[in-house]
């Protein structure tokens, strides 16, 4: 029987280029498409996007740009997708709640609230 839901992670084929990721490197629990960046969904958290997401406990809001390891700054809000906060983000849509382990050892869940990117729209 062919699956027709829709997968919980989206990458692009260019972000997937970009990441150098090999599709056996990823975990068998994480669903994945990949598609071109013109049939790329607009509410998903790709390279260079701006995500707008909360987090429980708290409901601490916050805006980062999602980048690649060499780029990222976290005084300026540019955080790699490599970070536990970018891989939890990466490849979610608009609404999704993902749990992650922030670098200090606390367990906490992001819902995307908004994705944003100049060159997708």
């Amino acid at each position: 029987m062919i699956s027709t839901a829709q997968p919980d992670i989206l990458i692009s084929t260019d972000d997937a280029r970009a990441l150098g990721l090999a599709l056996d490197r990823f975990d068998d629990d994480a669903a994945m498409a990949l598609g071109t960046a013109e049939q790329f969904p607009r509410d998903v958290a790709a390279l260079n996007c701006t995500v707008t997401y909360s987090q429980e406990p708290g409901g601490a809001r916050r805006t980062v740009i999602l980048v690649l390891p060499g780029e990222s700054d976290a005084g300026t809000g540019r955080i790699s997708v490599l970070a536990s906060i970018g891989r939890a983000l990466l490849g979610r849509a608009v609404g999704a709640t993902v749990d992650t382990t922030l670098p200090a050892g606390q367990r906490v869940a992001l819902r995307i609230e908004a994705v944003r990117d100049a060159a997708r729209t």
